[in-house]
């Protein structure tokens, strides 16, 4: 294919007169394209006096284009609910069922938000101003979710991206606002031949691969070192150092005790080989050696190479509804591969200095009664408990998961009513994304919760967060999330930025922070044996009290 040159001329009406731009004078060689936005350090304000804009006004309709807040007194401003700068009583630590500041010993509730590498974009005043607004909104915690690693080097972090990082850290810290770092997801790199991982060629996302690969939690501990440790100019401390970073996460939403835990297909088989070297030898400690834990076995599966020390697995559906030693065994192998992984990089997050509160991971499992408790026996051994929740009506579209498009079918959905979450379904659905669990007496997040759009009962979602979140006693919600840098412009899929859902934070953070509302006594406690989880039994019941109370303890 010959050169392609994309050459547009586009005129934009901005306050300081017209601007014009021609890239024609220096055509770029292969295929080039130009969006005019990254010409720009911020987005133009729409001029709503404008006749052509007032035009398409109505009685019902109107230009949603409010001017750049003043921040001028007001009883809606939170900010004073805030440190006048983060992290001045302590690291955050838990203490208990709490997170306190560590030394003060206040207990600490976080209302927050996601944010992602885009608003790095920001100049430094509108960097400061995004930071100054959502402390006047009752945030006081965002949870920073995206890679930092190099385009071109995966084992590298990007220099720019950590300036980005050092850059909005101290905006927020300046105003209150503390920081949560979750920067490793399997789905953000389908791992190429340069990465060095043997089977991936640039087609398929690492799913599950970080809980076994050492070369790849070598990576990440060399991340986390990049990161933690390099001093931030605008603070003249090193992330690890600073009390104004909360919470440290190892992994978002993967785990070997989900679906996407599939030999062959999600892992490919150089891969497979290696974790099944793994299982054999889990297999000869606990039967003598591999011939016994085959006999024990019986039949075998792709995978058994005894002269190569390995055993294959069972996948979990047929672990889950065909009992058989090997199957239970799979299961509790991957749980502890999962355990021993979070002990790992637990461990080296300290050696970095790191002292604040970290979290393991936060998804789910194939089968929530007997592969759910064991998830969680692995997130134990760090230090709050972490999951996410999401509540919309059906939304039906070629790419209706992650965006909105013209043609696509959707329901309005309300929670307060229990709405089903899909079309053929009419029974209600109870099991609502609000509903917390306290684990081990361990503090307990939500680190995204979101009512997606399109869905005209999104404007519920504020006040049913923050008042069963303090009736339950969560410790922190952060809501997914902030999807463009400044104010959002358009309905996106996830976006939070808008009347419906920021325009309630602040009688939302301040009922939900200043404990409004008081926890409840748990409805009952469970008592779980270890056992039990590794024969897939999942758990059985010893104590029951208070059952009018929607609390529950695990």
């Amino acid at each position: 294919m010959g050169d392609v040159v994309f050459a547009a001329t586009f005129v934009v009406g901005l306050a300081g007169g017209i601007g014009a731009f021609d890239p024609t004078e220096e055509a770029p060689r292969g295929s080039a394209a130009i969006d005019p936005r990254v010409l720009a350090a911020h987005w133009p304000e729409l001029d709503v006096s404008s006749p052509s804009v007032v035009a398409d006004a109505s009685e019902d309709f109107f230009p949603f284009s409010p001017p750049a807040d003043p921040f001028s007194p007001s009883p809606l401003d939170l900010r004073s609910m805030n440190e006048a700068s983060a992290g001045l009583g302590g690291v955050i630590v838990p203490e208990g069922d709490a997170l306190v500041q560590a030394n003060t010993k206040q207990p600490v509730r976080f209302w927050g938000v996601n944010g992602t590498a885009e608003l790095f974009a920001l100049p430094d005043e509108e960097l400061r101003h995004l930071a100054r607004r959502l402390a006047k909104f009752g945030v006081n915690l965002l949870r920073f979710h995206g890679p930092l690693w190099r385009e071109d080097d995966f084992a590298r972090v990007d220099p720019e991206e950590l300036a980005g990082l050092h850059r909005l850290a101290a905006a927020l810290k300046a105003n209150g606002i503390y920081l949560a770092l979750s920067i490793y997801f399997p789905l953000w790199r389908e791992l190429r031949p340069e990465d060095g991982f043997a089977g991936y060629h640039g087609d398929r996302a690492p799913l599950g691969l970080a809980f076994f690969d050492e070369r790849l939690q070598r990576i990440q501990r060399g991340w986390w070192d990049a990161i933690l440790t390099s001093e931030n100019p605008h603070t003249g401390l090193p992330l690890a150092r600073d009390p104004a970073l909360a919470f440290v996460e190892i992994v978002n939403e993967d785990s070997l005790l989900f679906w996407t835990f599939k030999p062959y297909e999600t892992i490919p088989a150089e891969q497979m080989a290696v974790l099944e070297r793994k299982f054999g030898a889990f297999a000869a400690q606990r039967y003598g050696d591999l011939e016994r834990a085959l006999a024990r076995y019986g039949s075998r599966v792709r995978g058994d190479h005894l002269d190569q020390g390995r055993l294959g697995f069972v996948g979990l559906w047929e672990a889950l509804n065909r009992p058989s030693a090997r199957g239970r065994d799979t299961i509790e192998f991957l749980a502890r591969t999962m355990r021993e992984y979070f002990v790992r990089q637990r461990d080296h997050l300290r050696s970095t200095g790191y002292a604040a509160t970290i979290v393991c991971s936060n998804w789910v499992t194939a089968d929530a009664r007997v592969l759910g408790p064991l998830d969680k026996w692995a997130n134990l051994v760090c230090d709050a408990m972490d999951r996410h929740g999401y509540y919309q009506g059906p939304h039906l579209g070629p790419r209706a998961s992650y965006t909105i498009e013209a043609g696509d079918r959707y329901r309005d959905a309300s929670a307060l009513r229990f709405d089903p979450e899909s079309l053929d379904r009419v029974e209600p659905r109870y099991a609502l994304p609000i509903q917390d669990v306290r684990y081990n007496d361990k503090p307990s997040l939500i680190s995204e919760i979101g009512w997606p759009a399109p869905n005209r009962f999104r404007a519920e979602m504020p006040l049913i967060a923050s008042s069963y979140a303090a009736l339950q006693g969560t410790d922190a919600l952060v809501f997914f999330a902030l999807i463009e840098p400044g104010r959002q412009r358009t309905i996106t899929k996830f976006g939070i930025d808008d009347p419906a859902i920021l325009g309630q934070f602040p009688a939302a953070a301040l009922l939900y922070r200043r404990g409004d509302v008081s926890p409840a006594p748990p409805v009952a406690t469970f008592g779980l044996a270890l056992p039990d989880l590794f024969a897939s039994r999942g758990g059985r019941r010893k104590r029951r009290k208070n059952p009018q109370t929607p609390h529950s303890q695990n």
